[in-house]
């Protein structure tokens, strides 16, 4: 893993996330919906690839910015992508039932959603911050798909604390004392969650 990429407070979620989508073999070319205006820069250049790259190369990738295109009621024709990535922006939909909807509507039958968030966070804006998520909330929310491939989160108490004191930005080495610490897992206390969703 490219370590400019993941720091201390997501390098676990994603370290997870990476190693699981190589074991299922549904991964092909096509096009992707990136959810999250966070994800781009001022020049409209995605700045955050971390779950782009863990795909096969992309036909075509739109990465809208909110408000001009909001989740809840997207422009986009049915069955149009074949990914629909969230990363960290699920909390901060006001009705995240409705975006999930519209996610399957927009994904093609065998398409995949896969969405990070958060459980244990400190309110943040950006421009409203509504909700926290366990791996079970997040499979009520993807009742609709066919297949839940994997809903799952990362953390522990002392990766947890470490991240709310302002040392969420440490940069992460593999092989590292560090590393290790981000892909400890107690099983209770995660910091970030995740679900891979079939349609």
């Amino acid at each position: 893993m490219a370590s400019k990429k993941y720091k201390y407070s997501r390098y676990g979620m994603y370290y997870k996330i990476n190693e699981f989508l190589k074991t299922i073999k549904l991964l092909k070319s096509g096009v992707c919906l990136i959810i999250g205006d966070s994800l781009n820069n001022k020049d409209g250049k995605i700045k955050n690839t971390a779950l782009i790259d863990m795909l096969p190369k992309q036909g075509g990738i739109f990465s809208p910015s909110y408000p001009e295109v909001d989740i809840q009621n997207m422009p986009y024709s049915d069955n149009m992508f074949d990914y629909v990535l969230s990363d960290q922006v699920l909390e901060h939909v006001e009705k995240p039932w409705i975006a999930i909807d519209e996610v399957h509507r927009v994904l093609k039958v065998g398409g995949l959603a896969i969405f990070t968030t958060c459980l244990i966070h400190g309110i943040h804006g950006v421009p409203n911050d509504y909700w926290r998520f366990t791996p079970n909330g997040l499979r009520v929310l993807f009742e609709k798909f066919t297949h839940i491939h994997q809903a799952d989160g990362i953390g522990n108490l002392r990766f947890v604390i470490k991240c709310l004191s302002g040392q969420r930005g440490i940069r992460v080495l593999p092989g590292t004392d560090i590393e290790k610490e981000t892909l400890s897992n107690d099983n209770i206390n995660f910091l970030n969650i995740w679900i891979i969703a079939e349609k």
